[in-house]
């Protein structure tokens, strides 16, 4: 069963507030960003998430170190120094939950 709204805070101990999020925050770009990554199990590029996002890579850098900052997201770097991004299952679960919310505020 996926918590309700205001159980956001016992995501992990730095806890959903960490993220600084606003309402207007919470729904579209994490969102985007979150479903992007969620779509490559092999991990995803900062330049892919921009195309898919449909954000510039300033606005990318900000949302994945808040996204990271709450270890909803993680960075690895594989082959040299290539960048990949995975959602964590905080990530997913968040994901689950802002999908709810998506549900409810669209009906």
């Amino acid at each position: 069963m996926i918590r309700p709204f205001a159980s956001f805070s016992s995501c992990n101990n730095s806890g959903f507030r960490l993220l600084g999020f606003s309402a207007r925050h919470l729904r579209e770009p994490t969102f985007e960003l979150l479903k992007a990554v969620l779509k490559k199990e092999e991990g995803i590029s900062k330049t892919q998430l921009v195309r898919r996002a449909n954000l510039n890579f300033g606005s990318i850098e900000h949302y994945l170190k808040r996204l990271q900052a709450g270890t909803f997201v993680r960075l690895e770097i594989v082959e040299g120094n290539w960048n990949r991004y995975y959602v964590t299952g905080e990530g997913e679960h968040l994901f689950k939950v802002l999908d709810e919310l998506h549900e409810l505020i669209d009906n």
